[in-house]
């Protein structure tokens, strides 16, 4: 009852070692057999993993084999979460990388539009493309205020992200 009691109550797959071990001692072999099977379907393994667990011939088999299934899932959530986070570092730096780009261009039409240079507020936040904004910073340098008024708000209806 007590080995039930802690197979219900465990609470991640490598807590389940010593229970496994309780398993392992159960005279009654075919009780072991049924209560890896409710184990298995607890866990909501893969049923390619319960299968290979049901095939294996005995419990100690199956103990330590699952030990390496249990530090096979860690690595690969690990795995995963690295490469989410990874992800997630790349999008974050682009989004500051263009925030910092919008601010620079702002701060050089400022110098030399003044007042007037906030006109491109609401258009340049709308464009998203490194390479529209670098494009933009040449534009800033030869046309007047109501020419790159207007060539940024063309650009910001038709930016694609890069």
């Amino acid at each position: 009852m007590s080995l039930l009691i802690g197979l219900e109550s465990v609470a991640a797959a490598d807590g389940l070692n010593g229970l496994l071990d309780g398993l392992g001692h159960l005279e009654d072999r075919a009780l072991a057999a049924r209560m890896l099977n409710w184990t298995l379907r607890r866990l909501v393994v893969d049923e390619k993993t319960a299968e290979e667990a049901r095939r294996m011939a005995g419990l100690d088999e199956f103990h330590s084999r699952f030990e390496e299934t249990v530090q096979g899932w860690t690595e690969g959530w690990l795995a995963e979460g690295r490469a989410e986070g990874i992800e997630t570092g790349r999008e974050q730096g682009r989004a500051e990388a263009i925030a910092a780009q919008r601010e620079g261009l702002r701060r050089q039409a400022a110098l030399r539009f003044g007042a007037s240079a906030g006109l491109l507020d609401a258009p340049l936040e709308r464009v998203a493309s490194a390479a529209k904004l670098a494009e933009i910073g040449v534009w800033l340098m030869v046309d007047t205020i109501e020419q790159l008024v207007a060539k940024v708000e063309a650009a910001a209806g038709d930016d694609g992200v890069d």
